[in-house]
């Protein structure tokens, strides 16, 4: 008779530990729905702004160098002053026109940042003036867009979570060149780049070697040998449309260079290219609109002085050169000068930089993310 009610009296104890197990679980389960949806639900539309955020960086990036690129037709010189209000509704039609959590998100002017990137530092420094950068924070908080409503977390007492997500996109030193945008087969050592205040304004001339006035060479576009014949056959080439310029890489590749004055027969076949070049377009290589100049692409070779560069040299970078005459002045050595201006702070038209790039290379047009 004991064994009887020791047995049913056990039975009870299992029950009443059985219910509470039950219990426990249910509240186990009821948190583990909240994190697997409503965590899901929430990184689903952090993911979402982050696209957002991205897109409209480099949109708005990309409305910044189609202004250099305007700028550089016109031959506007001198600071740009950006005004914020050509550039933050281009961030703010992306964000109209995406979701998040299924808002379409508006981004307020006070999220769209201008500035100039510091690849150094990895920061954006907030500035209107020659800005090359912008900063795009996508929310849905209290601010903008309204918090993102919970499902399950509402039975912990959490009915919304704010998120945000923000990106930097940045005009930077271009490290590759495609075929065809370097026009001409001369180039220039960094060291203009270097103290631009000094060579960034004067001609390009090739005589006399050593010296800041003839601080210049002459190139293959390949590690081909130099010679007076050889650059009027590439220059040749060019006015003829049977030969372009290859694709370049910043630090890689390697051009064979001549120094000092060529030939009056390759000189004059300069000036030709000269003549034929200014009255072009964009697509067909010049990247002004003056009838009078031509602008195209230049590479900077590796060499931090103004020796004469009889050898293979590195191509450190790139930049343009906007060429007002090609002439010979007479009186002998010298005389041969390529009127023009090498554009140290320039962008490069539809070309997209490196993530950095050199500081010897002009900032490409086209934006790339950074942060």
């Amino acid at each position: 008779m004991k064994s009887k009610w020791r047995r049913l009296l056990k039975i009870k104890d299992n029950r009443g530990a059985t219910v509470i197990m039950v219990a426990l679980s249910l509240v186990i389960i009821v948190g583990v729905a909240t994190f697997a949806v409503d965590i899901g639900y929430l990184m689903i539309a952090r993911n979402q702004l982050q696209n957002i955020a991205d897109s409209a960086a480099l949109a708005a990036t990309r409305k910044l160098g189609s202004i250099y690129e305007e700028r550089l037709a016109n031959g506007e010189k001198g600071t740009y002053t950006c005004n914020p209000s050509d550039i933050e509704p281009v961030a703010q039609v992306i964000g109209a026109e995406n979701q998040a959590g299924g808002v379409s998100i508006v981004i307020n002017s006070s999220d769209v940042i201008i500035g100039q990137w510091n690849a150094i530092d990895h920061v954006l420094v907030q500035t209107l003036d020659d800005p090359d950068a912008v900063k795009v924070i996508a929310r849905r908080d209290a601010s903008a867009n309204g918090p993102v409503s919970s499902f399950f977390a509402r039975i912990l007492g959490i009915n919304s979570f704010n998120v945000s997500a923000q990106a930097v996109a940045a005009l930077s030193g271009v490290t590759k060149i495609g075929p065809k945008k370097l026009g001409v087969p001369f180039s220039v050592p960094k060291i203009w780049l270097e103290d631009p205040a000094t060579y960034c304004n004067q001609p390009i001339q090739f005589h006399p070697t050593k010296k800041p006035k003839g601080c210049a060479g002459w190139h293959t576009y390949t590690i081909k040998p130099s010679s007076d014949k050889n650059e009027r056959d590439i220059i040749d080439g060019l006015f003829n449309e049977t030969f372009t310029s290859p694709e370049t890489i910043a630090g890689e590749t390697q051009y064979q260079f001549i120094g000092g004055d060529l030939s009056q027969q390759t000189f004059d076949s300069m000036k030709a290219l000269f003549d034929k070049m200014k009255d072009n377009h964009y697509e067909n290589g010049d990247l002004d609109n003056n009838p009078l100049t031509w602008t195209t692409g230049i590479p900077i070779y590796d060499a931090t002085d103004c020796s004469n560069p009889n050898q293979s040299i590195i191509i450190a970078g790139f930049s343009t050169v906007t060429i007002t005459d090609v002439h010979d002045a007479g009186g002998g050595p010298g005389g041969k000068i390529i009127m023009g201006k090498v554009n140290c702070d320039s962008i490069i038209p539809g070309v997209k930089g490196g993530g950095g790039g050199s500081i010897y290379s002009s900032k490409g047009s086209i934006p790339g993310l950074v942060k």
